[in-house]
């Protein structure tokens, strides 16, 4: 692993070449069988250096070394920017932003139709303190996958560090939190006013499946990819996939286990469930409570921070789907942790509630989720 001022060199590596008859200095001495790494600073970016290692162990009192081993070259270079979610701004035209490198000189922008392929370079940012480049002349109903690369200039040749992770961006109609309400009744049913399906028969017949990519914790503790499939309204399908996929590129690497979209609940409900519109996240752990008495009326626990698949305020989750305009399950009387829904609306008979999401940091647990 290399940054621009240190290289770590883990053991063993083997290089494919390496220069021969070359004179090498005794820098560190470790103690010790378990430290198995060395960092050195203070390096030029774009040089190559080579390093060997010899081990050694004291028999009565004397040291017997190993022979050398193979040397490894190490360049050091800038670090990978981190590349935030794209912000669409229309079906032609995005805005990237990423996380400032130290010591980088400037940024490349890569694009892809592919999210294996390393894509071509499109953008040049020419400075090392601008994070930000727009991108015009994208085509509509198309998916892009993005990244960021940062340099240095040392005597006039640019060094690059790695490429930034990937990041997904679909140029279709995606909602945004600015949407009005009206336009939100057009872009499902048509027309300016809320038109609820009355039947399941009718609102099945505007569902349709999607398969996401989330992450999930395995009985040893590590994070691995899985896929699931969800049933939610056709004209917001696609909103739906880009939220997942922007949950699953996040820093968090959120794992869901469990994940509900449209769900008919009678011909009375109002419930977005039955329009397809709300989506539940993680239901055992991300409980819906009463406000007033912390009973938990739904699930059984909300503990971010503690349990890895609480959602937690301002997390990637949260940011993901209010980013598309989807509101927290945040109500007068009662909070509900696992849902998000399109309209942020309470089913009650037919009148919409619309609430405000929570804000982080200005959350109090009811007595019931301290465990």
């Amino acid at each position: 692993m290399l940054t621009l001022s240190s290289a770590v060199i883990e053991l063993p590596r083997i290089p494919a070449h390496y220069p021969k008859n070359r004179t090498y200095n005794k820098i560190k001495t470790i103690t010790g069988s378990e430290t198995t790494f060395f960092t050195q600073t203070n390096l030029t970016t774009g040089k190559a250096y080579y390093y060997k290692v010899q081990s050694w162990s004291t028999v009565n009192g004397k040291n017997y070394c190993s022979p050398d081993s193979t040397p490894v070259k190490a360049v050091p270079a800038v670090l990978a920017p981190s590349l935030n979610p794209v912000n669409l701004v229309n079906t032609s035209k995005v805005t990237l932003s990423w996380g400032k490198t130290a010591n980088a000189s400037g940024y490349a922008v890569y694009r892809s139709d592919s999210p294996d392929s390393a894509g071509t370079r499109i953008a040049a940012v020419k400075s090392g303190s601008t994070t930000t480049c727009t991108i015009s002349g994208l085509t509509r109903y198309k998916t892009y996958y993005f990244r960021v690369r940062a340099y240095r200039t040392v005597k006039g040749k640019n060094y690059y560090g790695d490429c930034s992770s990937c990041r997904t961006i679909y140029m279709g109609n995606l909602g945004s939190s600015k949407e009005s309400y009206a336009d939100r009744c057009r872009r499902i049913y048509g027309t300016s006013t809320w038109k609820p399906y009355t039947t399941s028969k009718n609102a099945e017949a505007n569902m349709t499946t999607i398969t996401v990519k989330a992450w999930d914790i395995d009985a040893s503790g590590k994070k691995y990819t899985h896929t699931l499939q969800l049933k939610v309204h056709k004209k917001i399908a696609s909103t739906i996939k880009q939220i997942f996929t922007e949950i699953y590129e996040g820093k968090e690497k959120f794992p869901i286990h469990s994940a509900g979209g449209y769900s008919w609940r009678g011909n009375n409900s109002a419930s977005e469930h039955c329009q397809g519109l709300a989506i539940d996240i993680n239901a055992n752990e991300n409980a819906m409570i009463d406000k007033r008495t912390g009973k938990i009326l739904a699930g059984i626990l909300y503990q971010p921070g503690v349990n890895p698949y609480s959602i937690k305020p301002n997390g990637d989750v949260v940011k993901a789907f209010q980013r598309y305009g989807f509101k927290w399950g945040d109500w007068s009387t009662k909070t509900d942790y696992m849902h998000f829904s399109y309209f942020g609306t309470q089913g009650k008979g037919n009148v919409l509630y619309t609430e405000t999401c929570i804000r982080a940091g200005k959350q109090k647990l009811p007595p019931a989720l301290i465990k």
